[in-house]
């Protein structure tokens, strides 16, 4: 996950298709994760209830949170 979003904003590779490409990636991990076919164990705490089915928020709204709090890259700076 991290890996994707250190992709999708890089500065040393251009084309706004790779926000959409990661998007769409999460969009698939996570319908996968809903409908249980998976087994990862580094995304499982991002699956928030007792029965693994969501809560209501986003599956990676945590995790791209944390991504966007700590490490995306600020708007005007060399990266």
């Amino acid at each position: 996950m991290q890996i994707l979003c250190e992709w999708a904003v890089s500065s040393q590779r251009s084309g706004e298709h790779r926000a959409m490409a990661v998007a769409k990636l999460l969009e698939k991990r996570q319908s996968d994760l809903i409908s249980g076919e998976t087994d990862a164990a580094d995304e499982k705490d991002s699956v928030s209830s007792a029965n693994g089915v969501p809560t209501g928020i986003p599956v990676f709204q945590p995790l791209l949170m944390r991504f966007l709090d700590n490490d995306a890259p600020i708007l005007g700076e060399n990266c």
